[in-house]
C-alpha cells in the first residue's frame, strides 16, 4: 500500500502497526573546522558505528546497510519496484554542542554511494570508475553530492567535476571550491570557487536544468589542496533545526504539509550538519521514525 498521507499512515499503524523508530548517540561529532561550514556526522564515534569511506581508489562504493552501518531499518518489502512504501514520519534530535553556538542545522539524507581517495595533490584529471551503480534512487532524480575531508589538507582549493545526470546525459560539468579543513569529517565543498562564497549549502551544485547525479566521471583539482577527499552521492530526505544546547527538537513530516518522504529498503541513513560556530565535537542524539503499509 502506498502512503501518500496522514490518513493512509494512521491506516497501517492501526492495522498493523507498523512502525520502527532508529536510535542514534554520537560520542563526538566531527569538528568541521569553521563558523558555517557543513559536516558529516557519519564520520563521528558512537553509534552508528564511525564511516571511513574504505574502497578502492576512484571506484564506485555503494552503501548498503544491513546492520550498524547506519541508522538501521528492517527491511519491509520496500523497493522502487514494490507497492509497498515506507515512508519517514519523525525525526528527533539533540545535542550539547554550545561551543558550536545554535542554532544547527541538519540534513538526514540517504547515502548512497562513494568515490574515495580523491588526490588534492594531483592537478591531473581523477578518472572515476563505476563498477556498480546507484543502489536506491537509480534514475538519479534528487540526487545530489558532497566532498568529505578524509585526510587533513593543506589549503584552499578549487575543483572541476564531470558527472552523468538524472536524464542519462554524460559529461555535465561543474565548477567548485575546496575549503581547507585539517579535521576528518568537515564537508569541504563550496558552490563558488571564491572560497567563502556561496557556503550555505552542503552540496556541491548541478548544472542549469539538471535534477540530480547518477554517476560521476571525473574531478580534477584545477588548485591543489593536499589531503584525501571522498566524493559522496546521497538523497536528502529531512530536514531539522536545533535552536537551543540539549534540548529535543522534533519535526513531525506529518504535519509539513503531508510530506512524506520515503525510505527503500537497505537505506544507509546519515545526517549532514552545520555549525554556526566552532569548537568541541559534541555529543549528539536522535531518532528517525518510520511507519509502512
Amino acid at each position: 500500500m502506498a502512503l501518500t498521507g496522514v490518513r493512509s499512515v494512521a491506516q497501517a499503524l492501526h492495522d498493523t502497526g507498523a512502525t520502527h523508530t532508529a536510535w542514534m548517540h554520537k560520542s563526538s561529532a566531527p569538528i568541521p573546522g569553521a563558523a558555517g561550514q557543513w559536516g558529516d556526522l557519519s564520520m563521528g564515534a558512537g553509534t552508528p558505528k564511525f564511516n571511513a569511506y574504505v574502497g578502492a581508489q576512484w571506484d564506485a562504493t555503494a552503501l548498503v546497510n544491513t546492520n550498524n552501518a547506519a541508522l538501521w531499518m528492517p527491511n519491509v518489502g520496500a523497493t522502487a519496484s514494490s507497492d509497498v512504501s515506507k515512508v519517514i514520519t519523525q525525526v528527533g534530535i539533540q545535542t550539547n554542542q554550545g561551543t558550536q553556538n545554535p542554532p544547527n542545522t541538519w540534513c538526514l539524507a540517504d547515502y548512497l554511494l562513494f568515490y574515495p581517495l580523491i588526490d588534492g595533490d594531483n592537478a591531473d584529471p581523477q578518472d572515476m570508475t563505476n563498477p556498480v551503480t546507484l543502489p536506491r534512487y537509480t534514475d538519479g532524480v534528487g540526487v545530489r553530492a558532497f566532498l568529505v575531508t578524509t585526510s587533513p589538507m593543506t589549503g584552499n582549493g578549487a575543483m572541476s567535476i564531470s558527472y552523468t545526470n538524472a536524464a542519462g546525459v554524460s559529461g555535465r560539468t561543474v565548477t567548485a571550491g575546496v575549503a581547507s579543513s585539517s579535521n576528518l569529517g568537515a564537508v569541504a565543498n563550496r558552490a563558488s570557487t571564491t572560497i567563502g562564497a556561496n557556503t550555505a549549502g552542503p552540496f556541491l551544485p548541478l548544472a542549469g536544468g539538471d535534477t540530480g547525479i547518477r554517476s560521476v566521471e571525473s574531478v580534477t583539482m584545477t588548485v591543489t589542496t593536499g589531503g584525501f577527499v571522498a566524493l559522496v552521492l546521497c538523497r536528502p530526505l529531512a530536514w531539522i533545526t536545533t535552536r537551543e544546547v540539549n534540548t529535543w527538537t522534533e519535526c513531525d513530516t506529518l504535519l509539513q504539509g503531508g510530506r512524506l518522504p520515503r525510505v527503500y529498503d537497505g537505506a544507509f541513513l546519515q545526517f549532514l550538519f552545520n555549525t554556526s560556530g566552532t569548537g568541541n565535537p559534541a555529543t549528539v542524539r536522535g531518532c528517525v521514525t518510520t511507519a509502512w503499509g
